[in-house]
């Protein structure tokens, strides 16, 4: 869980309720923030240096996306749990951190992230000189 810090789920659910979630276990935890994590990948690997984010610690990263990952983490934790009976407010969650990922993938959203850098190359215009073709 390099990514992520367990104060980073402060915000958005108590220390004793994310315990009582993972039953004490820190590997369920680091499971899931992979799960996550590799989500998050998957819509913004195609525009954004996502790798290189993943390195970033403390406040050096984007605090949305944080957010973002912490709360398809819970959702995956609460399925875990319980598959058909997930909090509505995980589900809202959820489908939101979706949808911004989705955004960004789009480019719809401008995440804080590291961009992949367009080469600078020369564009050429215009045609090949008309071919007669009469014989």
């Amino acid at each position: 869980m390099a990514y992520l810090d367990n104060t980073d789920f402060t915000l958005l659910v108590q220390d004793v309720n994310l315990q009582q979630i993972i039953n004490s276990n820190a590997a369920i935890l680091d499971q899931a923030v992979n799960v996550a994590t590799g989500e998050a990948r998957s819509y913004l690997v195609q525009k954004y240096r996502f790798d290189d984010e993943l390195l970033l610690a403390g406040n050096a990263r984007d605090p949305q996306l944080v957010n973002y990952i912490c709360d398809i983490t819970l959702y995956h934790l609460h399925s875990r749990i319980s598959p058909r009976n997930i909090p509505e407010l995980r589900v809202t969650r959820y489908e939101n951190a979706i949808h911004w990922l989705k955004m960004c993938a789009m480019g719809d959203a401008t995440p804080k992230l590291l961009e992949y850098e367009t080469p600078k190359t020369a564009v050429r215009w215009g045609s090949q000189p008309k071919n007669t073709n009469s014989y």
